[in-house]
């Protein structure tokens, strides 16, 4: 869930210049997707990133604390794995109702609606997504309170895994927003994967309020560092490799943490399962992250060791 505190600290910038910088920034970002769909495009479907193989192939199990954290947080990466040409198999598993408000009955059916559009380029050829809502309150309250016990966590992610080598995919220790219930799911999914042979990826946390809430500006950055890689050898790419160095841009194209970016396609369908799917969230600091927040253009995942 988005911090309405944190939104707001951000809109407190004069609205003519915060409207003119996202303007700008958001043409930019346009222009970029676009240049380096054009450099990358390899045939199948249209992508920004390059996925390593380690997350190909896969039985992908998404960990998340409430409904609309799969689209607030995780909307880039869920759109992404779940092309066809990676061949994974997409499952998601929701701890709560998200009933903090007592709205649980109506946030289960939303989050099933957000994930027929996130889910929507998955393809017939393969196991349907399989989405599964806990509703516990004595186990997995959705509460800022407190944080959810480990080894609960850790004992309903087994029982829905199916698979012994699977791959899950949830928060970071920081939760990204600092919710103790992500925190917890991070601390589940650790207990997990040290008594299976499952893998783990967490979404990183953002290092301050600002870069959470650049929307485009900072990804613009690593785009246009992207789009230099992709033409080493033209007269842009060889002034920006004497003015920075050239590993750094190599770096971009492979290895850890994984990069993932969203297309226009993407992002539009993040923000429709969003706005159609989480209808009852939508209140005036849901739109304002949806206007500002970094998560839903880029999110970068890293292998817990």
């Amino acid at each position: 869930m988005a911090c309405p505190k944190c939104a707001y600290s951000i809109l407190r910038i004069p609205v003519r210049i915060l409207a003119k910088l996202l303007f700008v920034s958001c043409l930019a970002w346009i222009v970029l997707t676009n240049a380096l769909l054009c450099y990358l495009h390899d045939g199948s479907s249209p992508s920004l990133s390059t996925i390593p193989v380690e997350l190909t192939n896969k039985d992908i199990y998404f960990l998340i604390a409430h409904p609309d954290d799969e689209v607030m947080f995780f909307g880039p990466t869920i759109l992404e794995l779940s092309l066809p040409k990676y061949n994974n198999s997409m499952n998601l598993l929701c701890l709560s109702t998200g009933n903090g408000a007592g709205l649980g009955s109506t946030r289960e059916l939303e989050l099933l609606k957000s994930t027929q559009i996130l889910f929507s380029l998955y393809g017939s050829q393969r196991p349907q997504p399989v989405v599964k809502i806990v509703n516990d309150e004595a186990r997995f309250m959705d509460t800022m309170d407190a944080e959810w016990d480990a080894q609960l966590v850790a004992e309903e992610l087994g029982l829905f895994v199916k698979t012994s080598d699977a791959l899950v995919i949830t928060f970071d220790e920081g939760g990204v927003s600092g919710h103790p219930n992500h925190v917890s799911l991070f601390e589940g999914a650790k207990v997990y994967v040290s008594q299976t042979p499952a893998s783990l990826y967490t979404l990183s946390s953002a290092s301050s309020v600002w870069e959470k809430y650049s929307f485009t500006l900072i990804t613009n950055w690593k785009l246009f560092k992207r789009l230099v890689a992709s033409r080493p050898h033209s007269v842009l790419a060889q002034a920006f490799n004497r003015r920075f160095s050239p590993i750094e841009v190599d770096t971009l194209l492979g290895g850890a943490p994984v990069e993932i970016y969203a297309t226009m396609n993407m992002f539009l369908a993040a923000v429709g399962a969003m706005a159609w799917g989480h209808y009852s969230q939508m209140v005036w600091f849901r739109y304002g992250w949806m206007l500002l927040s970094r998560y839903l253009t880029f999110n970068e995942l890293r292998l817990v060791q």
